[in-house]
This record gives C-alpha cells, sequence and structure tokens, in this order.
C-alpha cells in the first residue's frame, strides 16, 4: 500500500463479467488537483525545473503532460470564473494561460485492460487532453494513448493496457487538460461544468463502474454596480445669498453651505479571500481596474470606464473651490471634469475603480464658489455609468443610469403669466405682493417675453418685504426695472415661506372690466421650492 498517495474520488470496478478482457475489483478516487489536497506545486529540491506536489504526492516533471509548466491549483469544488468574462464574442480557453488536472487514484489491483472515457457536461477540449500514469519514480511522464475525442469534442477515451502497465494499489492517472465554448453556460451564475469518469471494456463498451463526477467550474458575478439619488434631508438654494449658497438642515443631501450630496455610486467586488472569483487564468481574482482580465482602457471619452453626470446645476462648481467629486473619506476623494455645458465627467482608470469598488455607497458630492449663481434646472440631473474592460471577450458592465438630486430655489416662486407693457392704451395691470408669513425676506423679479426668453431680472423691493407687510406695482414701476413690449411674464421669487399674490388686469376701453389673474395666487402659480 503506498500510503503517500491520496484517494480522491471512490470508484469500484466490477470484475464479475464473462468477457476476454477483465479488471480486477478496485476501488479508487477522482478528484481535481489542488495545494488543499495534494500540497503546494512546487519547485523539487536541487531541480527548479522540477514540479512536485507536496503532502506525499510527487508529480516529477510535467513535461509531457503539460508542457513544461506546473498544473494550476483547482479547489474541490472547481474554479469559480466571474460571468463577466463570457459575453458573446467570447473565444476564451479555461484556465487560459496554463493548465488544470485530475487524479484518478487506484485502491487495489487493476491487472486486466480497459478504456477509460472522461465526457464533459458542458464545453469542449481545447486541444487534446494529456494522460499520464505515474511510474516507478513516481514521475508523471508514462503516456497514455487516447483512442478518440479530444481536441473539438466533448470526451475524451484513452486504452489502457494491462500487460505494460499493471496498475499498483494508489496508482494515479493524471489527465491534463484546457477547456473551450463554456461561453453560454458560464455566462449563468451557478451552474457547473463537471467531468465524468467511466471505466468500460475496451471491446463491448459495458461498464466495469458506477460514473463518477468532478465540478471543474463553475461561475459568478464579480462586479456589481449601482447608482441612485439622495432623497433624504433638506438642501436648497438660497435666495437670500443671489444663489451663490446653500441652505437647509445638516444632514442627506445638505452638507454645509457650500456643499450638497446629490447621489450615490456603489461599486461592489464579490470575490474575497475566502469566496474567490477568477479572472480566466483560473489564478488570479478577476476585480475592477486590474492588470488581468479586466484591465480597463484609460484615456479615452469613447472606450474608457466612466461616469458622466448631464444636465447638472454646476455653473458655481465649474471653477476652485468649486467642483464636483466621488467622497470616499475626508482624506480622499475622486474629482470630476466640469464643463461649460453643465456636465460633470469621471474618468475611472484601473486605480480609482480600485478605490471605488468597496460595496459601500460612495458620496456624489457638489461644492460651490461661493460667488457664482448656482443654476436651476428644469429636471433632475442624470448620471451614466459605464465600467469598460479592455478586452472585448469580457462583459462591459452598464451603461446605467439614474436620476440623481435637483436642488430647489429655497422661498416661494409666484408666476403672473400676463403682464402688459405700459405701452399697451387698453390694458393696465395692478400687482399686489404681501408678506403672508412671520418673517422678512427679499422679492426678486425675471420677466419672459412671449417667446420664452428670459428679458431681465431685478429685485422688487429695496431691501425686504417685512412681515405682513403688501407691496403695489403696477407696469410703470416695472418699467423702470424691465424693457418689454407687448405681453410678458414675471416670475416673482421671495425668501419667503408664503407669499400671496393678487394680480389685476382692467381693460381701458371698457373700465368696468377688471380681470383677476391671480387665480391660484396661494396655490397653482405660487410653488414653495
Amino acid at each position: 500500500m503506498r500510503n503517500h498517495r491520496l484517494s480522491i474520488i471512490k470508484i469500484v470496478i466490477a470484475a464479475a463479467l464473462s468477457l476476454q478482457v477483465s479488471v480486477a475489483q478496485a476501488a479508487g478516487s477522482f478528484r481535481n488537483v489542488n495545494s488543499a489536497t495534494h500540497g503546494d506545486i512546487v519547485a523539487a529540491a536541487g531541480n527548479p525545473a522540477e514540479k512536485i506536489l507536496n503532502g506525499g504526492i510527487p508529480t516529477g516533471t510535467f513535461d509531457n503532460i503539460s508542457e513544461g509548466n506546473a498544473v494550476i491549483d483547482v479547489p474541490n469544488g472547481g474554479i469559480v470564473y466571474a460571468t463577466e468574462l463570457f459575453g458573446s464574442e467570447s473565444t476564451l480557453s479555461l484556465p487560459s494561460t496554463k493548465k488544470a488536472a485530475v487524479l484518478y487514484t487506484i485502491d487495489g489491483k487493476v491487472d486486466r485492460h480497459f478504456n477509460i472515457l472522461f465526457t464533459l457536461s458542458d464545453g469542449k477540449f481545447a486541444g487534446d487532453p494529456k494522460l499520464a500514469i505515474s511510474d516507478a519514480a513516481n514521475k508523471y511522464t508514462t503516456l497514455i494513448g487516447r483512442t478518440s475525442g479530444g481536441n473539438n469534442a466533448n470526451s475524451v477515451t484513452f486504452f489502457v493496457e494491462a500487460g505494460t502497465k499493471n496498475l499498483a494499489d494508489g496508482d494515479q492517472l493524471m489527465l491534463v487538460y484546457q477547456l473551450k465554448e463554456l461561453n453560454t453556460a458560464l455566462a449563468t451564475p451557478d451552474r457547473q461544468i463537471e467531468l465524468t469518469a467511466e471505466l468500460k471494456t475496451p471491446s463491448s463498451d459495458l461498464p466495469l463502474n458506477p460514473p463518477q463526477k468532478v465540478t471543474l467550474a463553475s461561475a459568478k458575478q464579480a462586479v456589481k454596480a449601482e447608482l441612485k439619488s439622495e432623497n433624504t434631508g433638506i438642501v436648497k438654494i438660497s435666495i437670500s445669498n443671489d444663489r451663490k449658497k446653500l441652505t437647509g438642515s445638516s444632514g442627506g443631501a445638505y452638507i454645509n453651505e457650500t456643499t450638497a450630496q446629490i447621489g450615490f455610486l456603489t461599486i461592489t467586488h464579490f470575490s474575497t479571500d475566502t469566496n474567490q472569483i477568477m479572472a480566466s487564468d483560473g489564478e488570479t481574482q478577476f476585480k475592477v481596474g486590474e492588470g488581468t482580465d479586466s484591465v480597463v482602457t484609460t484615456g479615452s471619452e469613447e472606450k474608457g470606464s466612466k461616469l458622466t453626470i448631464t444636465g447638472g446645476q454646476f455653473d458655481a462648481s465649474k471653477t476652485l473651490p468649486g467642483e464636483v467629486y466621488l467622497y470616499i473619506d475626508d482624506s480622499t476623494k475622486i474629482k470630476a471634469n466640469v464643463t461649460n455645458d453643465n456636465i460633470a465627467t469621471f474618468q475611472l482608470d484601473d486605480a480609482k475603480l480600485q478605490t471605488l469598488s468597496t460595496g459601500n455607497d460612495i458620496a456624489i458630492r457638489m461644492t460651490v464658489d461661493g460667488s457664482t449663481a448656482i443654476n436651476t434646472v428644469e429636471n433632475q440631473p442624470e448620471a451614466t455609468l459605464t465600467i469598460d474592460f479592455n478586452k472585448d471577450d469580457i462583459t462591459d458592465i452598464g451603461p446605467l443610469s439614474k436620476p440623481l438630486r435637483q436642488i430647489h430655489k429655497d422661498g416661494t416662486v409666484c408666476v403672473v403669466y400676463i403682464v402688459p407693457a405700459p405701452g399697451i392704451p387698453i390694458e393696465k395691470i395692478n400687482i399686489r405682493i404681501t408678506n403672508d408669513s412671520n418673517v422678512d425676506g427679499a422679492v426678486s423679479g425675471r420677466m419672459y417675453n412671449e417667446d420664452g426668453k428670459l428679458i431681465g431680472s431685478a429685485p422688487l423691493t429695496d431691501t425686504v418685504l417685512k412681515a405682513g407687510e403688501t407691496l403695489y406695482i403696477n407696469a410703470t414701476d416695472l418699467e423702470k426695472k424691465f424693457s418689454w413690449t407687448g405681453r410678458a411674464m414675471m416670475e416673482i421669487t421671495a425668501a419667503l415661506p408664503k407669499i400671496e399674490v393678487l394680480a389685476l388686469m382692467r381693460n381701458q376701453k371698457d373700465r368696468s372690466l377688471l380681470t383677476n389673474l391671480s387665480q391660484g395666487a396661494k396655490g397653482n402659480s405660487c410653488t414653495a421650492q
């Protein structure tokens, strides 16, 4: 009994068949070659070119069966690859650079001819698998000839001749292989690629033992990315500071008077030391932005990984100390390039993606410079993320899109939809603005022509409108602040929690006709921001 050999998958070879060729009864094992069960694959003492398995299973040189390379470590449950590797155009061989192996260990004596058949549940062999028997020197240099299958097939058969290769107790057969055409199978998380070993009679193909299986590979999602808006807290553009600063309550969206939080980016890398998800070489972990199968294109707006925010409120964030950035902690943040079109772009190279791959929410923040007015927008800013892997056979992540926090002005906005110019002889308007709150605040106006273009903006009060006070304005008063012809629309903005606007227009031709233009002054036309 060779105690230094390890048993792997139990097989029973029945010899009670009335055949010319028989196999003596034997039981054995069938497992992946890995360091947990067989010891590390290392250089042999005194001969660095020769590789051995520690822990009692010397493998000698692998030259004949793995082209001079040590086979890779395959866990008992098989290699778990990243599903991202298996895009529709993938042509990967697995493992991609070296080879993997299984060991069939004999427990007992085999003294007759037999065929050993290896069959894949999915995919095909890339190149011809090689099978070798450990010889007297415990080296896997004695090759067994392939009789059928192999390259481009899902199975391979080897004939083992008892006359010259009697297998004693503890002897082993090592099959070294690479796989291909597993795109569809491994694009499905947790689907297992299995290898079945069977011993059969050479002529009649009758089974000599129950089939035994070992899992070679499976796949799991390695990376997940998510965008979401900041929906907690109160933050507004401060009208009392001429829209140059922010106001709100601490927490959530409001960081301070110059900084707001508008959303989050989360990149999760699921591989850990105890649950490793591998790149195509089967040896290194698949990571975002790593110099293996997940290399990221850098320096290209078209192909590189990036996070882009369009329609942003970045007029006051284009120049320092204004900025748009991803906040990791007080000492670590990634800044965006902010353009005049209110677009912020984060070009995400390898190092940045690794920094962001924490599985935690990374805040998307904007800081204003304190001297430029913060622009308002009609719609929420939109964030779009793409993680673009450098290799065509890796499925990219995204583009993922998500609306972010839209920041409104504080106070109240009211609209008077028809404001006739003083030069219109038959229409005269009077507007009454009442501070219907218990605080003082400034009131401003923005005038738009009939085409919706801004005519101008100006304060409507010299200082503030005091609590309970009413401001009376007519077209002549407005003409001193704005110059327009025909009819216009005026947006009234107040740094107040509540105002009341009454707008009355009289037809001068028939002075008995008075039109109330202030319908909804406490509702539709006045909106608390």
